[in-house]
């Protein structure tokens, strides 16, 4: 898939929108094809966050390979998987003050579970 290509992005988006819906985890190839020498760094791994992920905030999502395509030596793997360390540590960041987006709905989240859980007990 080319995450540039608008056609296949809104498959991807299902996709991952039913997996949500279904609670099934997802294990993302994310530079899952070299032969077609297809552009990968930190702009694809911006898509991924921005335009795929959302799609999915209620079940697990793996980057299969630290982002890669089964080997770690070139720059673009690099790229991308700084951007995604780079997300995640602004969304599990220590300051609560200004929670990003993704922080804010893992929270609500939570608090709605533990509400379940104690109208259970």
């Amino acid at each position: 898939m080319n995450v540039e290509n608008a056609d296949h992005l809104a498959r991807v988006r299902r996709v991952f929108h039913a997996a949500n819906e279904y609670r099934m985890a997802i294990v993302v190839h994310m530079h899952a094809n070299v032969d077609h020498h297809r552009p990968y760094g930190t702009r694809e791994a911006k898509i991924f966050l921005e335009q795929l992920l959302p799609e999915a905030p209620d079940v697990v999502v793996q980057i299969a390979h630290l982002a890669g395509s089964g080997g770690y030596a070139d720059p673009e793997t690099d790229a991308a998987l700084f951007c995604v360390c780079e997300s995640s540590r602004k969304a599990h960041s220590s300051d609560r003050d200004q929670p990003s987006a993704l922080w804010e709905r893992r929270r609500d989240r939570q608090q709605l579970a533990e509400g379940r859980a104690t109208a259970m007990a």
